[in-house]
């Protein structure tokens, strides 16, 4: 429906809401407004507006008033994403929590109610050209959906002739720029690991606004680590951390090495490595058990914090917050301590739910209910606490979740950016995959990662 213009779509969308072991069917209708639907240049804004309606019989709602599904968790029960596609890929991020509109009759008359939410989501958009505005719906009261809820066309005009286009070549000095991807032009040179033979990454590079990250070959980071005197890297996490372990093995041993990262999964391991058969040898240590517990004898240490793990396993969003929370605290201390270079790199966005993947790791281990809680929500509202938490303490900070955010379709499961392949001979099952290693978007933030590194002492 049309209204002044700004509204330009209303979507009703009817589903089963599954709660306290009833099934209720509930109406969304999403409405879309802001003057950045249509782009336009410099910080732009796009409201998402939410409404809720049971279509339960009246005495069926009199019955179970209390325990029918709500927008009670506000942004945390209706998971969404926006994005600008064109000549480049901008995240739209949403500003804060949404404004909600509660139902205050719902116990004398539940099928009156029309619970609402507001969303308010701002891009920055610089680089001129045509556009596809999308907005995706993830989840909705717990559901996995993933539903493109909206696309229409945005312009981003030419910028006036007094301002100033000219891209800036300053490097970037710390790992959490502002950006977004830009797609190469012809006759650009490719890159094999940042152009993974999959798809999940072709001609597009992340590009800040404001400075420029640099591009580490193997030689170029066997200078760097020789020149900051890196001998022993460490890593912490879950699976979500050692993409990074086997971002870095990757630059090192080059794009056509068989790394599988799941060898140092679930123990204490490390590889040694000489660069390019030189006199530098370069030792990298997997440690994760316990968590964040840096060995001694490191030189840099990086985390990737648990959050995808923990929420998998049915922890709630407070809980994982407050026991993470402690961990890093402990670690600053270690890190403090043994005069450690400590890195903090977030999660990237979950893209989807991965209990929908046949390839899935909730499948492998029976976590079918709890993967429920790894949702894009979910994960950036623990993240974004630990994030800042990470800034207080003085940690290095890479930011992989701005990096990832607008790249929907680079994650294999909706949670890993790798690239993976299997035996042809076997079953598709998530234990037959042969090779895990980096697709172009996960091997971007160890770009980023490696830029963070040897910026401290620049080659």
């Amino acid at each position: 429906e049309e209204e002044e213009g700004t509204v330009v779509a209303r979507v009703g969308a009817t589903l089963e809401s599954d709660a306290a072991n009833r099934t209720y069917p509930v109406e969304l209708a999403l409405a879309f407004s802001g003057e950045g639907l249509h782009g336009g240049r410099g910080r732009r804004h796009v409201q998402v507006h939410v409404e809720l309606r049971h279509l339960s019989p009246s005495w069926r709602l009199l019955a179970f008033s209390r325990t029918l599904p709500t927008l009670s968790e506000g942004h945390l029960s209706i998971g969404m994403s926006a994005r600008l596609v064109g000549p480049t890929i901008v995240a739209a991020s949403p500003k804060g929590a949404p404004q909600q509109s509660r139902c205050h009759i719902k116990l004398l008359c539940p099928w009156c109610c029309r619970e609402r939410l507001t969303f308010d989501f701002e891009y920055i958009a610089e680089d001129a050209g045509t556009y596809l505005f999308e907005v995706l719906l993830t989840h909705v009261l717990g559901q996995p959906v993933n539903h493109l809820a909206l696309r229409t066309l945005a312009v981003v005009p030419q910028p006036p002739d007094n301002e100033s286009r000219s891209a800036s070549s300053r490097p970037c000095t710390h790992g959490h720029s502002v950006g977004r991807w830009m797609l190469l032009g012809a006759g650009a040179h490719g890159d094999e690991l940042l152009d993974d033979r999959v798809g999940y990454n072709k001609g597009y590079r992340w590009t800040p606004f404001s400075c420029r990250y640099r591009r580490y070959t193997r030689l170029r980071f066997t200078q760097c680590l020789r020149r900051c005197r890196y001998r022993n890297i460490g890593f912490s996490g879950d699976s979500i951390g050692r993409e990074q372990l086997t971002g870095l093995l990757q630059t090192l041993q080059g794009p056509n090495a068989s790394i599988d990262g799941r060898a140092f999964k679930r123990q204490s391991n490390e590889m040694v490595l000489q660069p390019d058969n030189s006199s530098l040898t370069l030792r990298l240590l997997w440690n994760a058990a316990p968590p964040f517990a840096p060995n001694g004898g490191l030189d840099v240490f990086v985390c990737v914090p648990l959050i995808v793990t923990l929420l998998a396993e049915g922890m709630s969003i407070d809980r994982a917050t407050g026991w993470l929370a402690l961990r890093l605290v402990e670690l600053r201390q270690k890190c403090s301590a043994h005069r450690l270079v400590c890195i903090y790199v977030t999660p990237p966005a979950v893209q989807r739910t991965p209990v929908l993947d046949a390839f899935s790791p909730g499948a492998r281990y029976g976590h079918t209910l709890a993967m429920r809680n790894v949702t894009r929500h979910h994960v950036r509202a623990v993240s974004s606490i630990l994030t800042k938490l990470a800034r207080r303490l003085g940690f290095y900070l890479v930011d992989a979740y701005q990096i990832t955010d607008a790249r929907w379709f680079a994650s294999w499961d909706g949670v890993h950016y790798l690239l993976s392949s299997r035996h042809a001979d076997v079953a598709p099952s998530y234990a037959q995959l042969k090779y895990e290693w980096q697709g172009g978007v996960a091997h971007t933030v160890t770009t980023v990662l490696m830029n963070t590194l040897c910026n401290r002492c620049l080659v």
